[in-house]
């Protein structure tokens, strides 16, 4: 990808962040799905989106909304399983953006 990809790119990304419920979902990803060591087959990390719902007390056509502008940014990925969705953030995502939404002091 070239270097304009990659600013267009990462402009995106960061544009999906600048909502603050889709922040506060992503950085809920980031730290939760760690701390559950809940896995899907590729290991990575997973979240039920049911369960994202319950922590904002958002209605489930909301999260979905929110995931899909994630998952269009490239933040996330999701896959069904059963009849749940789970999602996950990659690695190479969380660790871009891990030091930026949580720097040591």
């Amino acid at each position: 990808m070239s270097k304009q990809g990659n600013d267009d790119h990462l402009a995106l990304q960061l544009k999906a962040l600048g909502n603050p419920v889709r922040l506060r979902i992503f950085r809920r990803l980031l730290d939760c799905c760690i701390a559950s060591g809940a896995c899907n087959a590729k290991g990575q990390f997973t979240q039920c989106v049911g369960d994202l719902g319950s922590a904002f007390e958002l209605a489930p056509s909301t999260v979905s909304h929110h995931l899909k502008e994630l998952r269009i940014a490239g933040l996330i990925r999701s896959e069904k399983v059963g009849k749940s969705v789970m999602c996950w953030v990659p690695e190479e995502i969380g660790e871009r953006f891990r030091p930026v939404l949580d720097p040591e002091p």
